[in-house]
């Protein structure tokens, strides 16, 4: 156990954001930092599972700077190769194109490289190390851990003998590494790529023992039933959450056989060839994302068969240039190979094709593999994680909606039968089971459901209507024949079946298609209130307060009147006294709203823990003290009412203050967001305005994400839309209403999010413009989310959202209101103004007083 080592959710949190990590990573960080804390035996390594292509690497990083900020100075990452072990230092040196950024203190590197200038201090004293607060990172492959065979010989060659001799060689001026690890109480050892241990378990276990860490942390996307797994994320999951490609197998239905790879490989540059005039569109559409070029991956059976394939593709018929093709095995894998290999998803990389032989199974993390071919490849490997994990990376950083771009295209030359009856498949996606393969219409347009197993029903799963898993669904190349679409794995893959003599021809490449914004709204801007929230202590702030609590604290407002009091005069003897009569109740003294108001204020101002800052005076005087007024059943004040309301009114304002002193609340920021950001935008290649639909209708042949138009009232010409029940039908009520002078669709891009966690934020889907001057933030639910919490507390965050705009700086004098709404009330709708009403909207007042 480490010592002192605790879990911090708030670290946590903290850490993860700047490594911006993706919310499984984020999940299997918390869970190995709550392993780590919670003791373990350090001989067992406690593994995360993680699908390849979500981040395993980031993890790997957000851990690293989780242990330096606990005071953990020494961290071994074990790779399983050189290639593993180039990329994994490349990802924590600053100033490398693939280093990942969100580390405080970056650490301090040392390899073999390093050796014979090494000392115990001399990492920590680098440029980048930040001194004693630097964490001190070997990264070694598990040759280099392993004992040699013998202690005698060279120590200073790059031979594995001569490395793995070198971490024990002792040194005058600084000792030897491995003498220094094992002195250490705290080593944690980070295994990566784990599940590649298994030939050389016993050294490896040899290697780990010899050292002694306290944790060992093992890092891979295929387990085995003796792991202990802290966390698991299957590949499934990952193509189903789109944080991966989609694999797509095409073969043709007789396959290619030995003597036919010419035609798989033209077909596979014929795919390329597409898939790079849609990467090249996107980034015309999106100027701001790094130019990434559409690559090859072919896998060959050997040596001389890749050495056969990448002269084939060099020549004229193929990419007709040595640059652009790279060979990477055994017998080319030099320094400069290697280099090449990992910078060619950088833009200006000539390399195009790399031709390989089970070399590139693990470490090669490029992001522009749009196409990848299986010469000769066994029917087990093509659908493993292994195979498949040089691909899956999304060449943009997150799904586009355009599925030539967000689609693995895999030539294969078996048949989809044998991938299917591969034991391996079912481990690579996490799946108990397989699922039936379900048939789309042939691209013919006959029904064809040849090669699928007897009794299974089709299903129509195409483009248009996306897979079972939620993403969009198979995009067939064009021919001149026949072709079958296929969707298995619970839809996480789609099979392209060609028939035999069918020719894979590129599409010409469609004219993009531009939205626009509305002429008639030309130069409009708004600014959202874009929200984020912290957990810090901060003073407390009256916006908290809603005003329910004021309204109702309101009906507690009396006016008990004054009392005069009666004394009758009488005589004692030679001297006059008085004796109490009944007193009679009597009007108090009559105080106008505008002085009641004036006197709440003060009296608020001046209330124990109440901050006198520019927000609170702006509350105090402009929200709370008149509410409070004209909420109260009183229709001429008094003095005694006055003290009334004071009395309930402040007693609200301290009940607030504790509640906040007591949780130490959360602080919201508020950004204000320019919108829109554009005056056009372009739609993913193929994707056309759609005409729209009547809202009489239940929504038949509405389809998902895609853009209607035009709209009168849209600020842009179109929009899309997630439902037809909600979105689409609130778009129509708003387009017609003649209250609304214009509406706007909000999309991710916008970045016009409220947060209501320290961790979750959501997008609403419409912010409009009313003639009375409110913006109004608009949001579409299924009816379900009534009772939903989540979705109550999104409800929450927007009415203190809408709350703190008042007395803020950049939205003085502005009004704006929030609406939820349910489907059930969008159906009853007749107009905004009935949607609007039902659904109980908070929004900036004005008092009349």
């Amino acid at each position: 156990m480490i010592s002192g080592f605790t879990h911090d959710p708030a670290l946590v949190e903290a850490i993860g954001a700047r490594f911006d990590l993706r919310e499984p990573v984020q999940q299997a960080f918390d869970a190995v930092v709550q392993a780590l804390a919670n003791g373990h035996d350090p001989a067992v390594p406690m593994v995360l599972d993680l699908a390849t292509g979500v981040g395993k690497t980031y993890a790997m990083a957000a851990l690293v700077e989780y242990l330096r900020v606990q005071g953990v100075r020494d961290v071994l990452i074990v790779t399983p190769s050189s290639i593993v072990q180039a990329k994994t230092v490349a990802n924590f040196s600053p100033g490398h194109s693939k280093y990942i950024e969100g580390s405080l203190v970056p650490p301090s590197v040392v390899t073999p490289a390093d050796y014979d200038t090494w000392t115990e201090r001399s990492g920590r004293d680098r440029l980048f190390g930040g001194g004693d607060n630097a964490v001190q990172l070997f990264i070694l492959n598990v040759h280099q851990l392993t004992p040699p065979k013998t202690t005698d010989g060279d120590t200073t060659g790059n031979g594995k003998e001569a490395v793995r001799r070198a971490f024990r060689t002792f040194r005058e001026s600084s000792g030897n590494p491995r003498d220094y690890l094992n002195s250490l109480k705290d080593l944690v050892i980070i295994a990566d790529e784990h599940h590649l241990y298994g030939d050389t378990a016993q050294a490896f276990q040899a290697g780990i023992k010899d050292l002694d860490p306290a944790a060992i942390i093992g890092l891979t996307g295929s387990v085995s039933n003796d792991d202990l797994v802290l966390f698991s994320y299957s590949l499934k999951q990952a193509i189903t959450e789109k944080y991966v490609k989609r694999p797509v197998i095409a073969f043709r239905k007789g396959g290619y056989g030995e003597h036919s790879e010419e035609q798989q490989l033209r077909d596979a540059l014929t795919l390329l060839r597409v898939k790079a005039d849609h990467y090249n569109a996107y980034q015309q559409a999106h100027p701001e994302v790094p130019k990434v070029n559409a690559a090859l991956f072919v896998q060959c059976a050997d040596v001389a068969h890749a050495t056969q394939v990448a002269r084939l593709l060099r020549g004229a018929e193929y990419f007709g240039s040595t640059e652009a093709v790279l060979q990477v095995d055994n017998e080319h894998n030099d320094e400069q190979t290697l280099d090449r290999l990992g910078m060619m998803d950088q833009p200006n990389s000539p390399v195009h094709a790399v031709v390989s032989v089970n070399k590139l199974k693990e470490g090669w993390d490029v992001k522009n593999v749009a196409v990848m071919v299986t010469l000769r490849a066994m029917a087990s490997e093509v659908l493993t994680q292994q195979t498949l994990g040089r691909g899956l990376r999304l060449p943009f950083g997150k799904w586009t909606g355009d599925g030539h771009i967000d689609q693995l295209d895999i030539v294969a030359h078996e048949s989809f039968r044998s991938l299917l009856r591969a034991e391996d498949v079912l481990e690579s996606f996490g799946m108990s089971s397989l699922a039936k393969p379900s048939v789309s219409v042939p691209a013919s347009g006959k029904d064809d459901t040849s090669g699928v197993e007897a009794g299974t029903d089709p299903v129509q799963i195409g483009p248009e209507t996306g897979s079972a898993t939620g993403t969009q669904g198979t995009i067939v190349p064009a021919t001149n024949g026949r072709t079958e679409v296929i969707e298995i794995a619970d839809g996480a893959v789609g099979v392209v079946i060609l028939d035999d003599s069918a020719e894979l021809k590129p599409k010409p490449t469609p004219l993009p298609v531009k939205v626009r914004i509305n002429q008639a709204f030309e130069g409009t801007s708004f600014s959202f209130p874009s929200t984020t929230l912290s957990r810090e202590t901060s003073p407390f702030s009256l916006t908290a307060i809603p005003d329910s609590a004021v309204e109702e604290a309101s009906r507690r407002v009396n006016d008990q009147g004054g009392v005069l009091l009666r004394e009758a005069i009488v005589v004692k003897g030679k001297m006059l006294s008085t004796v109490a009569q009944e007193d009679v109740k009597v009007a108090g003294l009559f105080v106008s709203k505008k002085e009641v108001v004036a006197s709440l204020a003060q009296t608020l101002a001046r209330t124990k823990g109440i901050e006198p800052s520019t927000v609170n005076l702006a509350q105090i005087k402009d929200r709370l003290a008149p509410l409070m007024v004209t909420s109260a059943n009183i229709q001429d004040w008094s003095d005694k009412a006055l003290a009334s309301a004071a009395y309930h009114l402040r007693e609200v304002v301290q009940r607030a203050a504790g509640e906040h002193a007591q949780r130490l609340g959360t602080t919201t920021t508020i950004q204000a967001r320019t919108i829109p950001i554009e005056t056009e935008y372009q739609l993913p290649l193929g994707k056309e305005v759609l005409e729209l639909l009547s809202t009489d209708t239940t929504g038949e042949g509405f389809r998902r994400f895609e853009h209607y138009g035009p709209w009168d009232k849209g600020l842009f010409e179109a929009a899309a839309f997630d439902s037809f029940s909600a979105e689409y039908r609130i778009a129509a009520l708003l387009n017609r209403s003649g209250d609304i002078q214009w509406w706007m669709r909000l999309y991710p891009k916008h970045e016009a999010t409220i947060a209501y966690t320290t961790t979750n934020d959501y997008n609403p889907d419409f912010v409009a413009m009313d003639k009375n001057g409110y913006h109004w933030i608009i949001e579409g639910k299924a009816e379900s989310g009534r009772d939903d919490h989540t979705v109550q507390t999104k409800r929450t965050a927007a009415e203190d959202t809408i709350r703190l705009l008042l007395g803020h700086p950049d939205f003085s004098g502005q009004k704006w209101g929030y609406v939820i709404a349910y489907e059930s009330d969008v159906a009853r709708a007749e107009s905004w103004e009935d949607l609007r009403a039902a659904a109980n909207p908070v929004m900036t007042k004005e008092y009349a007083i």
